[in-house]
């Protein structure tokens, strides 16, 4: 509906709504008011009536002063003479018979009291009379004379008064009974739908009340209502057609630029800011309104162009930047137009901004920008879509691997900062393709996306997306996004593997090791969905998961009579974290725990991140009475002198060196100096990996504290650990001090007997 429709309509409505409460309230005054009157005519009309019966009266009364015989008044219907006590004594009226009591008990009682009396009486057989009762002269007598109320009398009264008049009684019951009326229908006296009546008492009857109705009909009252009500709506219907026609001529005036401003604001509200129509030039204010709209969306559509230019645009390369790139790829799928996405990534950036500073570091992207849109300036479109990393849009179904080899080349064959320092970069590349891994925008450029993850560690840095890629990327996803439901639901689960302590051949302890067992994807490996938390920044909530429920088996375990150590793994952003110590000091404090009862290890390559950092941790660590291992040893690239000043009690040979230890010399060679290592250092020393009875006794000969290792036992729920522990006590191992030459599957000693034997129980 327009804007002119809607004027024109709330226009006559308004005029309708507002001539129609005039006309009701004009019509209910006029119809009250002629009710009224009527009203007041019937007052009018009783207080006639009135008078009339007492002129009746009068002319008895004088009568009855003129003398004593019943023959003196022979005018009357009626003549009665009652004694005191009200008893007729003669009667001209044979229902009235004398010896018989007055019937009108309420006459006589009005008449002893006044001295005399007058009264409109119905006698038996439905006849009306005007008696008066006077006392006799001379006596203790009373005289009545009657006279009779004729239908000339009524029509006399309806004749003076202009109205119907109708005499009825009324019973005690609210019976009533007409006697005389001037209506043709004698039942509708009192209906007051049909007539407005004016009741009035008049006299007696011997069970019953004598009135009279004064009626007029309401249709001949309410008849100047009806002719009044159809000329106001005659004088509505030629207003109501007036208004139209002076609103709509209003309208046809008004209604354009109203309409033109309804449409620019509609579509600047709905971000289109370019002008569809320009409006007609008008006079006036509107028209002025209109044409500054009009400008308005002018400057909003070059204001909104510029913004979209530059929200599509990087602002350092001056590239188009990702959401260009989304847009041409959705653009050339729509058009079915075959296409590689070639994702570049720049190798060791962030060497880079370390070495030179963020300054430099963008002059290197500005340059690897610059040449890459050199280079495919004639062949494709070329993107910058993150910190430093490109995409080359190239409209072919694929692309050559020596041909984006050359390319990546060229790229890459002269010195970045040549006035600083020459430095060579190297790139990487993953590539995608449409429509061959994808018709989607998001899931080509994820593809690329993973393509480029896999390049970055191979030699060649070149890799095209292959099927699988995308689905192990999925399943890490979906591991970091159900890991925190895990947590929360206890979904994952702690096992324990032993320690031996290879002196006494006893339980050393424990270490605690995470398993995540999923309720779709199954077994997930530890590696895995830690190096995932790890990525994701949710590794605190996991140690801090591992840390209460490793405290609360310990304090299960004790309250079963079993106590030991229990190591837990640290990574390398748990001590990054100021907070781990207050982690186990609650935790501690939660269940009772004693200083001994836990201890932590962390790998060598996690130490060496942020040593100073590293230290203070492990140092506040320490003060709460946690001993600490660094696991892994040998495998990290610690520095000596860093090792020697940090708070530690324990190295961890890592397995890699012990699981053939008994076939490879090298492998001897490294234990036996990280051994000597550690005991130089005060340290402690523990073997893990330990699977066979040769590489035990050479690390006993080597006089290695700790062993643990599948030879023992491999990692163990609590109840199964219990059991495990009370059958090892039994039969602990005893392994004899010996030699490193006397030791079974020594590389230079082959065939050497066995030192490892129990201990018979």
């Amino acid at each position: 509906m327009t804007v002119t429709t809607r004027l024109v309509i709330g226009m006559l409505l308004l005029l309708l709504a507002s001539q129609a409460a005039i006309s009701v309230s004009a019509l209910s005054h006029y119809r009250s008011q002629l009710i009224e009157e009527a009203q007041t005519r019937l007052q009018k009309a009783a207080q006639l009536v009135g008078r009339e019966i007492d002129h009746e009266e009068r002319q008895l009364r004088a009568q009855a002063q003129q003398g004593d015989p019943l023959e003196e008044f022979p005018g009357n219907d009626i003549v009665l003479t009652l004694d005191p006590q009200g008893t007729i004594s003669t009667s001209t009226l044979a229902a009235l018979a004398p010896g018989t009591t007055f019937p009108y008990t309420a006459l006589w009682q009005r008449a002893t009291a006044e001295g005399s009396a007058s009264a409109i009486v119905q006698t038996p057989g439905d006849h009306l009379y005007l008696l008066r009762l006077t006392p006799e002269s001379g006596g203790p007598h009373w005289r009545v004379l009657g006279s009779p109320i004729e239908q000339a009398f009524i029509d006399r009264l309806s004749t003076l008064n202009d109205m119907d008049i109708t005499l009825l009684t009324l019973d005690d019951a609210g019976v009533k009974h007409v006697l005389f009326s001037t209506l043709s229908d004698e039942s509708s006296a009192l209906d007051e739908p049909l007539n407005i009546t004016q009741v009035l008492p008049i006299g007696y009857s011997t069970n019953a009340q004598v009135q009279a109705a004064l009626s007029v009909s309401r249709e001949d009252v309410l008849a100047p209502f009806r002719f009044m009500k159809y000329r106001l709506a005659a004088m509505f219907a030629v207003a109501l057609s007036l208004a139209m026609m002076i609103s709509w001529a209003t309208v046809r005036t008004l209604g354009y630029p109203i309409q033109r401003l309804n449409d620019v604001a509609r579509q600047i509200s709905e971000g289109q800011y370019r002008p569809t129509e320009r409006p007609l030039p008008k006079g006036g204010d509107l028209g002025a309104l209109t044409q500054t709209l009009y400008m308005m969306q002018e400057k909003l559509d070059q204001r909104a162009s510029q913004l979209l230019h530059r929200s599509r645009q990087d602002h350092l390369t001056g590239l188009p930047n990702r959401q260009s790139a989304e847009a041409k790829v959705e653009q050339l799928i729509e058009e079915n137009i075959p296409f590689t996405l070639n994702r570049f990534c720049i190798n060791d950036f962030k060497r880079i901004n370390d070495t030179f500073g963020y300054l430099n570091g963008d002059k290197v992207l500005i340059e690897i920008g610059n040449r890459l849109r050199d280079l495919a300036a004639e062949r494709g479109y070329t993107y910058r879509i993150g910190a430093d990393e490109y995409l080359w849009l190239y409209p072919c179904s694929s692309m050559d691997k020596p041909c984006l080899r050359s390319l990546g080349n060229a790229l890459t064959k002269s010195p970045v900062l040549s006035d600083i320092s020459p430095t060579f970069v190297t790139v990487s590349v993953g590539q995608s393709c449409y429509p061959r891994h994808g018709a989607a925008p998001d899931a080509l450029l994820r593809r690329a996306d993973i393509a480029l993850n896999q390049a970055k560690h191979l030699s060649s840095h070149f890799q095209v997306y292959q099927s699988g890629m995308d689905e192990k990327h999925l399943r890490q996803l979906r591991i970091l996004k159900d890991m925190s439901a895990a947590l929360e639901n206890d979904e994952l689960y702690m096992v324990y593997q032993p320690k031996i302590n290879m002196r006494t051949g006893r339980l050393a302890g424990v270490e605690a090791l995470v398993r995540w067992e999923h309720t779709s994807l199954g077994f997930i490996a530890p590696d895995e969905f830690i190096e995932l938390a790890e990525r994701a920044g949710t590794i605190g909530a996991l140690t801090q998961w591992v840390i209460g429920r490793v405290s609360r088996q310990i304090a299960d375990w004790r309250k079963q009579g079993f106590q030991t150590n229990v190591a837990i793994n640290l990574s390398a952003m748990d001590l990054l974290d100021k907070n781990l110590p207050n982690k186990f000091l609650q935790a501690f404090e939660d269940n009772c725990l004693i200083p001994g009862t836990v201890s932590v290890e962390i790998t060598e390559s996690a130490l060496m991140q942020d040593p100073l950092e590293a230290k203070l941790i492990l140092e506040r660590l320490r003060q709460f009475g946690l001993e600490i291992a660094i696991d892994d040893f040998g495998t990290g690239y610690s520095s000596l002198s860093q090792l020697r000043h940090m708070p530690i009690d324990q190295l961890k040979i890592d397995k890699s060196f012990i699981l053939n230890l008994n076939t490879q010399f090298e492998d001897v060679m490294i234990v036996r100096s990280i051994i000597d290592l550690g005991h130089n250092l005060g340290l402690s020393v523990t073997a893990e990996g330990v699977e066979n009875e040769a590489s035990l006794s050479m690390l006993s000969a080597m006089e290695c504290e700790i062993a643990q290792g599948y030879f023992f036992a491999r990692p163990l729920k609590c109840n199964d650990l219990i059991e495990w522990v009370e059958r090892f006590e039994r039969t602990p191992l005893v392994i004899p001090k010996s030699t490193l030459a006397g030791c079974s599957g020594c590389p230079d000693r082959p065939g050497a007997p066995s030192m490892y034997s129990r201990r018979s129980t």
